[in-house]
């Protein structure tokens, strides 16, 4: 009987023992997942941290790149301060376009305006909207000697009104678009150019206008 009574106890020892090493290797694999997953969270923050920088590094880059566009558009653009684009002067064989403008400017506008007042004309050629229809003459852009004369010019454009004759200021691609958006804004009651910025007219308080400066598409949304 008391062999048996060994027996049972040599058996619960077992089991204990058994029982412990299990609860230790348990124990071990869950140390063991716990440190995995630390290494996770680690490796994670790490990450974050990185593409928070990388974020941030391409978000200035971006500013970068968006303020040296403005500032190659607006040299681009003062390099044309001198010019203006004229619209409707009929179209001659062997004509000489120095000529078309200064008629057009003495007769029409009533500015006095000499040969020795332009540096070069000529026509700008563009592909027809239409092909095998007659289509609007193609525009003279006109590079005067002074921004003095150019403005004398520009300043009496209003004369042409009623007329199928009209003249603008020579910009750049960006801006042109840029003044298409502002006047095709629903915000915008009036948009034209001066100096090759953007002025916008938009409603105002009590019922008044106000005169805005539009130098990017983001300004209309403000």
């Amino acid at each position: 009987m008391q062999v048996t009574i060994d027996r049972q106890e040599a058996r619960l020892i077992a089991m204990e023992q058994k029982a412990h090493k299990s609860e230790c290797d348990l124990r071990e694999a869950i140390d063991h997942q716990e440190a995995k997953i630390m290494d996770l969270q680690t490796g994670a923050q790490s990450a974050s941290k990185k593409l928070e920088t990388l974020v941030a590094a391409s978000s200035r880059k971006d500013e970068q790149i968006k303020l040296l566009k403005r500032e190659l558009n607006a040299q681009e653009q003062y390099s044309r301060r001198n010019c203006l684009r004229i619209f409707g002067i009929p179209e001659r064989q062997d004509e000489v376009t120095d000529q078309a403008v200064i008629h057009l400017v003495n007769d029409s506008l009533g500015v006095c305006l000499e040969k020795h007042d332009i540096e070069r004309s000529h026509r700008l050629r563009v592909l027809p909207k239409h092909p095998g229809k007659a289509n609007s003459p193609a525009p003279i852009i006109v590079k005067f000697q002074s921004y003095r004369k150019r403005s004398e010019v520009l300043a009496s454009r209003c004369k042409l009104a009623g007329t199928r004759k009209s003249i603008q200021e020579d910009l750049t691609k960006e801006n042109v678009r840029l003044l298409k958006a502002t006047r095709d804004s629903k915000e915008v009651k009036a948009a034209w150019t001066r100096d090759g910025r953007v002025i916008a007219l938009v409603p105002a308080t009590n019922g008044k206008e106000l005169k805005r400066t539009i130098n990017s598409l983001e300004d209309l949304n403000n």
